[in-house]
């Protein structure tokens, strides 16, 4: 019994040695005005940024194909931007998740997504080339996925 309280009483302040202080700053929320406004700036960045590299602020037709290069926002209202070679060949990025939907090189299409995929921003797009990493596997369950 003497041993075991000698124990506890060496573990106990062995533990303390190593412990974190913590930080005595005040944690505090920021009120954030949610009218959209952080939407119509990034929209405008983007448009800053593709204007800058010579896209334009609206789509750059192609002569040859039809197809249009820059900043594009699909039938739901999503975001993406259309990549185009010399050569005419394609490639579609969506901003919501950074998720590449299509890839066409010489009429072919090498990119697969879901027919059912949600291409409106409600979830992330089914298919493509994902560049944000999924949760795969038995976790807990993440916000904001349903």
């Amino acid at each position: 019994m003497k041993l075991a309280l000698a124990l506890i009483a060496a573990y106990g302040s062995s533990v303390s040695a190593f412990s974190v202080s913590r930080s005595q700053t005040p944690h505090y929320r920021v009120s954030t005005e949610l009218d959209a406004s952080r939407a119509r700036d990034k929209k405008a960045s983007r448009s800053t940024w593709a204007e800058s590299r010579g896209y334009g602020a609206t789509a750059v037709a192609d002569a040859e194909s039809g197809a249009a290069a820059g900043l594009l926002t699909n039938e739901e209202g999503l975001e993406y931007v259309r990549l185009q070679n010399d050569s005419g060949d394609t490639s579609d990025v969506y901003l919501f998740g950074g998720v590449v939907t299509s890839y066409v090189k010489d009429g072919q299409e090498y990119i697969a997504v879901r027919p059912d995929a949600k291409m409106d921003g409600s979830k992330p797009i089914s298919g493509g080339l994902s560049h944000c990493w999924p949760q795969v596997g038995v976790f807990a369950e993440l916000a904001n996925t349903r």
